[in-house]
């Protein structure tokens, strides 16, 4: 494959998906952001001439994949907003409607928190480690998965002050988890 040839393809690409999350963002149901996208100039860009990639703008699959990812990313930056806060004790009466009673990731794993709570949560857990903002919520999860792609985003400071303590990290992964893992009904 050309490299240059898959450098250009790639930028239309992003183009596509940047028009496509700007419109989702702006709450544009993903079926007219099909519309929107198949009638614009980026993708008429994309369709004029034969790419050594496809994408698949036609399928509305495209579009709800971006919605998910555009909703996540808007629910981490909730979550990190109300977590600062709290690490600077500036934390209020912050009002904030949640799509969802409790976090849908901590759910899958047995633990029930709502995401006010959540985010005061990653909040503490930054200061305890001493960071200047809060962790995101794919990193919070990783504490409890053991996965560290989670950490992939984070900067290198942060990383190794996690590698420093572990100590501590174990104790506040096993005191949030005593807090909110919910009692097994069987």
């Amino acid at each position: 494959m050309n490299d240059e040839k898959f450098e250009v393809d790639w930028e239309v690409c992003q183009s596509i998906e940047r028009l496509t999350r700007t419109l989702l963002k702006q709450g544009t149901t993903p079926a007219v952001a099909r519309e929107l996208v198949l009638k614009s100039t980026e993708y008429k860009e994309w369709t004029s001439t034969v790419r050594c990639f496809s994408i698949c703008c036609n399928e509305i699959e495209f579009y709800l994949d971006l919605k998910g990812a555009v909703e996540f990313e808007q629910y981490d930056e909730d979550l990190r907003s109300l977590a600062l806060q709290e690490m600077n004790g500036m934390l209020g009466s912050s009002k904030r409607d949640w799509p969802y009673e409790n976090d849908r990731l901590l759910l899958q794993m047995g633990m029930q928190i709502k995401p006010t709570e959540l985010s005061y949560e990653m909040g503490r857990f930054s200061k305890l480690l001493g960071f200047e903002t809060s962790i995101g919520l794919l990193e919070f999860f990783s504490l409890f998965t053991g996965n560290a792609s989670g950490l992939l985003n984070i900067d290198e400071q942060k990383l190794r002050t996690l590698e420093q303590n572990m100590i501590k990290i174990e104790e506040f992964v096993s005191l949030f988890e005593s807090k909110y893992r919910k009692a097994d009904n069987n």
